[in-house]
């Protein structure tokens, strides 16, 4: 019995002497002993069978009998070539040009690059120039962002002369920069609107509480100038109760207002001035006066959304 190890799991084989090929009991891997020098002859069989395994997406195998070559020849440019195939995953030679992948830094391109006949440096030079230009052109078609944009001329600037990298560069710089204003104005319009939005909050929210303010110098002369309040403060809690609503169904269309806020303040404001109207006017019941400011309510609410409304989609058209 002899000991070998496996290529593929490094478990100790014993195997019978004067065996060449032996399936490994642990990981399954078929391969050959060698106990011999290194023999062309042999180390072209190894990899026209790791070439098999490639085409049939056998990527472990593959790369186990790249490396049986390696090991009696490291300077084997087809066996780097393989183990190359099997790191990307492509099961022919001719589709490391179809794929959209840059692999120039691999370690198994440079080294088959190296150590490779002339003819296959080209076509390997010629594959991974396409494979760039496939995934530079994938980049700039779904580019949304100066990023992308940037990504993508940065591809086709590293292409040199190669197809119309030169002129597909030139284009992406020329979107990254409309991008690049695109998102500066958009920044400086954001801004814009939020000091609007916070000026069109504060009008909002000081109208809708002007009655709850009122309401207490109200109370207060309740007991003094009953008059006063019927002829001045009501009519002006009233008005500043329907302008309020008018002024945040109009705005609502163009900033996110919140509901339970607008709703709690003017169904409040409603309350308080219907109950007023009760205890001024005895004969006005608190139902009819409340009847009256909801309806009120609404017709305010309802120009206030309607003109709104249109005012943004005029805006929207321009």
């Amino acid at each position: 019995m002899e000991t070998f190890k496996c290529k593929m799991c490094d478990a100790v084989l014993n195997v019978r002497e004067g065996t060449t090929i032996y399936v490994c009991e642990y990981c399954g891997t078929r391969q050959e002993i060698s106990r011999g020098g290194y023999d062309e002859e042999n180390a072209e069989s190894l990899l026209k069978r790791a070439f098999l395994f490639l085409k049939e997406g056998e990527w472990g195998h593959a790369k186990v009998y790249c490396d049986m070559v390696l090991e009696r020849d490291p300077e084997n440019g087809r066996a780097y070539l393989g183990k190359l195939m099997a790191d990307i995953k492509v099961k022919r030679e001719a589709e490391l040009a179809e794929i959209a992948m840059d692999y120039r830094q691999n370690d198994y391109l440079k080294k088959a690059m190296r150590y490779g006949d002339p003819q296959m440096v080209d076509d390997l030079k010629s594959y991974y120039f396409e494979a760039v230009y496939k995934l530079a052109v994938k980049i700039m078609d779904s580019a949304v962002r100066e990023r992308d944009y940037n990504q993508a001329a940065d591809q086709f600037r590293s292409l040199g002369g190669y197809k119309n990298a030169a002129e597909l560069k030139r284009i992406c710089e020329e979107l990254a920069n409309e991008k690049k204003i695109e998102t500066e104005k958009k920044l400086y319009e954001d801004e814009i609107n939020n000091k609007i939005n916070v000026r069109r909050y504060l009008i909002c929210f000081s109208i809708l509480a002007l009655p709850i303010i009122l309401i207490f110098p109200t109370v207060l002369s309740l007991f003094n100038d009953p008059f006063f309040v019927s002829r001045f403060l009501l009519p002006v809690m009233m008005i500043a109760t329907f302008w309020g609503i008018f002024v945040w169904n109009y705005f609502n269309w163009q900033i996110n207002i919140n509901y339970q806020i607008f709703l709690f303040f003017s169904v409040g404001d409603n309350f308080i001035i219907s109950y007023l109207i009760n205890y001024l006017f005895y004969n006005i019941s608190v139902g009819r006066a409340l009847i009256f400011m909801s309806i009120c309510s609404i017709v305010f609410g309802f120009i206030g959304d309607r003109l709104g409304k249109r005012k943004v989609e005029k805006r929207s058209k321009k």
